[in-house]
């Protein structure tokens, strides 16, 4: 299982498990607990490198690229057979999701800015 927190949650884990430690029958455990969250704090913070971070950032900017480039040919056809062009039809025509569709709305009303009907 994998589980996100962020910097306020972990800190609030550990004023908790701290608490906790002074209790004979958890205080062995809170002592670990916390061990471990500091731990895999600091390998997440050491993982986030400058090379990782360019590696994401490309790989957005690609599929950035690419869902537009869907959109633009989901356009064209829908304008080519005189379909009703909604976020919906363009997702469903572009094979993406409506989310998708959704964060690209600007560049659709650009795209299509007399005929889009939201």
């Amino acid at each position: 299982m994998r589980l996100t927190l962020t910097k306020k949650e972990i800190e609030d884990l550990a004023y908790i498990l701290y608490e906790v430690e002074s209790h004979k029958e958890y205080g062995e455990r809170a002592v670990e607990l916390v061990k471990r969250l500091s731990y895999e704090e600091e390998k997440y913070l050491n993982s986030i490198t400058t090379k990782k971070r360019a590696a994401t950032k490309a790989a957005n900017k690609a599929k950035n690229s690419r869902s537009r480039r869907l959109i633009k040919k989901a356009i064209d056809s829908l304008n080519a057979n005189n379909k009703n062009i909604t976020l919906y039809s363009i997702a469903k025509a572009a094979n993406i999701s409506y989310n998708t569709a959704k964060r690209h709305y600007e560049y659709i009303c650009e795209l299509s800015k007399p005929i889009l009907n939201v």
